[in-house]
């Protein structure tokens, strides 16, 4: 049984790895990953015109850097963050670090940063958010708060709230924290779905009800759907072709649980099939990367892992440490 340290570290290390990867690939189809790459087995080169092509090898993009930023900022605010606190956070942070001007900054988040800094309030501001910048955040709330379910509630809102208050948002954040939450508990991949599927169920009653799928129904069926594969990126493939591996947040985050799922938590077989899948690839292989970190307490790549803390500035054994210190 791997040790607490080893999930968190992994966890992170691994979502890291599968942003890293993916960023180079995202939104192109699995033809055409397989038609100039063959079968993604590591980094690869952006193909020509592709907005990648304005990062570094092994540089990671938003979905890391707001990671890293709610993990951070839940740490230094603990159970007094507020969703006002957080927005005000959130702002100044993507202003100072001109965030804005980068590609990759998803339409919900932005949307939402142009209504704040126009003095809308939090939990109207992000009453557009359908994306899966939500979920992400959430994350960052499952490694803080994965021992109490209930303060783990408020904390996921509460970093959701400003830019995807959307029930399709916010039920896609509860679903992926409760499955992570679970992975760092030591549940087994069965109860994992469970819990996925509940915290679904929960934050589906939050945020504003818009036409969306079900994320709940969406993981149940992903997971009938896999269950006849013996091959992780056959397996993944269907689910794009399926179930859709868009930024939408009932695609991505179904297709992310499911893939961690067939891949029975193995960290190199899940961002494989995360990154041959297609699609947001960068997002998916973050979030099932993840789950499988926290999960097995195993980071895919120690070297990969260097390369990208080393590119991106990011020092890792002080954010675990940090996060240790607080959940102790």
């Amino acid at each position: 049984m791997p040790n607490l340290r080893n999930k968190v570290f992994s966890a992170i290390a691994n979502f890291l790895i599968g942003d890293a990867l993916g960023a180079p690939i995202e939104l192109l189809h699995y033809d055409d990953i397989e038609k100039h790459y063959g079968i993604i087995k590591g980094l690869v080169k952006p193909v020509k015109q592709h907005p990648a092509n304005t990062l570094k090898p092994w540089e990671v993009t938003d979905d890391s850097l707001e990671f890293i930023f709610t993990l951070k900022t839940l740490l230094k605010y603990g159970d007094k963050l507020t969703p006002e606190i957080y927005a005000k956070e959130f702002v100044s942070w993507i202003e100072e670090s001109g965030l804005l001007s980068k590609y990759y900054i998803g339409p919900s988040t932005r949307n939402a940063i142009e209504r704040l800094k126009k003095g809308v309030k939090p939990e109207e501001a992000g009453q557009h958010g359908y994306t899966c910048g939500g979920a992400l955040k959430g994350m960052a709330a499952a490694i803080i708060g994965f021992k109490d379910l209930k303060r783990l509630d408020r904390m996921i809102y509460t970093v959701c709230l400003p830019t995807h208050n959307t029930c399709v948002a916010v039920s896609a954040a509860y679903a992926v924290a409760y499955a992570l939450a679970a992975c760092l508990r030591g549940e087994n991949l069965r109860l994992i779905v469970e819990y996925a599927i509940r915290g679904a169920e929960k934050g589906w009653k939050k945020g504003r009800l818009i036409s969306s799928p079900k994320v709940s129904s969406r993981i149940e069926y992903s997971i009938k759907l896999i269950s006849r594969f013996r091959d992780p990126i056959e397996a993944a493939r269907k689910l794009h072709d399926i179930i859709g591996c868009g930024m939408h947040s009932a695609e991505a985050v179904p297709v992310a649980i499911a893939i961690f799922y067939i891949c029975k938590g193995d960290p190199m077989e899940t961002v494989m099939a995360s990154l041959n899948a297609g699609g947001d690839t960068d997002s998916i292989a973050a979030m099932a990367g993840c789950l499988a970190g926290a999960y097995s307490g195993k980071v895919i790549s120690m070297k990969w892992l260097e390369n990208i803390l080393k590119t991106n500035n990011i020092n890792l054994n002080a954010l675990a440490n940090s996060v240790l210190e607080k959940i102790s």
